[in-house]
């Protein structure tokens, strides 16, 4: 007999910035890798997952000189930058970091 399904009650949007070499590591090697491993999450309850496409849609559409089609925050100037912040304050979403510095 199959087990029941169980429905999500959160999904998880993960993303990871930076690179995962420690063999050299900028500054102390011009030509190695970040010195920063940053792991984000941004956490939904899983009844808004459809809406969450709207909300990016309309977050990259209200950016000014921004000509991507999909919201990346490292191309957001600082003006775009911090009104994605305060629109995404307002949102029914949480958001963790894990930043790693790895020359420690």
């Amino acid at each position: 007999m199959p087990s029941p399904q169980i429905a999500p009650r959160f999904i998880a949007y993960i993303d990871e910035a930076g690179d995962d070499g420690l063999d050299a590591v900028r500054p102390i090697d011009p030509d190695g890798s970040n010195e920063w491993l940053i792991m984000g999450a941004t956490v939904i309850d899983a009844t808004h997952e459809a809406a969450s496409e709207q909300w990016i849609s309309g977050i990259v559409g209200s950016l000014t000189k921004y000509n991507l089609p999909h919201l990346h925050f490292r191309h957001c100037n600082t003006t775009n930058g911090r009104h994605v912040c305060e629109i995404m304050a307002d949102l029914p979403i949480h958001c963790f970091v894990v930043a790693s510095n790895k020359r420690t």
